[in-house]
């Protein structure tokens, strides 16, 4: 199975669909251009139900009857993608062997959590000293220095041990196309440690590079960081 599916394909596969949440992502998809894709992170079923219960996400029926199935999956591991619009996400859950939808569900998106990029680097120096002090913390305060310091940056919440092994396949996988991943196994295996603990995530882009800093919960030190280079080979 692909590490992503296309919009087009995704609503071919929702077509007379009696999965939960079918109708709603379907009529989601069907809004998308049919370039747009949802990319798709293998995880275990109950780790991802976990993840969900403990996240920010605004209850709907649709959100519960997906994490019901979740639920009735335990162990088995999942495909699972999310996809946002302007003002919804969407997410769906797809059966690993045959890549059929097993649920979805359609929300509204809130007012998103931002940091800025000069609180960011803040966070980042005050690490200088501690056991996180890394090659990749000082490349992404370096690329954070060309960012306007109240640029606003979202911050994702997640589990850190489902962040932990998205990001370890997800980038060991790029390494393999050329691109460059500068503190990913430090990353990966500090925030494996954690468990199911939330921690905030916080991404910037460039054209060819991209960082991501982990944070606890409440955005008073940072976890670990990361940076990604060379995107343009991919």
């Amino acid at each position: 199975m692909d590490d992503h599916i296309g919009s087009r394909r995704l609503g071919e596969r929702l077509i007379d669909s009696a999965a939960p949440g079918a109708a709603e992502v379907s009529r989601f998809v069907g809004s998308l251009p049919p370039d747009d894709r949802f990319d798709l992170d293998r995880v275990a079923a109950a780790t991802l139900a976990r993840m969900l219960r403990r996240s920010r996400q605004v209850p709907t029926a649709s959100l519960e009857a997906l994490v019901a199935v979740l639920d009735g999956l335990g162990a088995s591991d999942v495909l699972f993608g999310r996809h946002d619009s302007e003002s919804e996400t969407a997410v769906v859950v797809l059966d690993v062997a045959s890549g059929a939808v097993v649920a979805g569900s359609v929300r509204p998106i809130p007012e998103r959590e931002v940091i800025t990029a000069g609180e960011l680097a803040g966070i980042l120096r005050r690490a200088d000293d501690a056991p996180i002090a890394t090659t990749a913390v000082a490349r992404t305060l370096e690329l954070l220095s060309t960012r306007d310091d109240d640029e606003a940056l979202v911050v994702g919440r997640q589990g850190a041990s489902a962040t932990a092994r998205t990001f370890r396949t997800k980038y060991s996988m790029a390494r393999e196309t050329g691109v460059t991943v500068l503190g990913l196994e430090e990353f990966a295996d500090r925030l494996s440690a954690l468990g199911d603990t939330e921690i905030a995530l916080c991404l910037a882009s460039t054209d060819d590079a991209r960082v991501v800093a982990a944070l606890d919960a409440d955005r008073s030190a940072a976890i670990a960081a990361l940076v990604v280079t060379d995107l343009a080979t991919t």
